[in-house]
């Protein structure tokens, strides 16, 4: 069993790395709401330009990064 002491010592060693996981996960936030909000804005353009033409690699390569990932 773990005495006090013991406890306190092992939550400081491990309290940088958990305000460095916090830090991550808004940062993986953020960087998904970045990611949603583009698609907002250039979906207009995508149905204009991707949608309409001929089916091609470059097309079906295109489709598979925006939406398999």
């Amino acid at each position: 069993m773990t005495t006090a002491s013991e406890a306190a010592e092992l939550e400081e060693l491990l309290s940088p790395y958990l305000i460095a996981s916090d830090r991550i996960a808004y940062l993986a936030v953020a960087g998904f709401a970045l990611v949603v909000y583009d698609h907002f804005l250039t979906f207009s353009q995508e149905v204009k330009y991707f949608w309409t033409g001929t089916w091609t690699l470059s097309r079906v390569l295109f489709l598979t990064v925006i939406y398999a990932f």
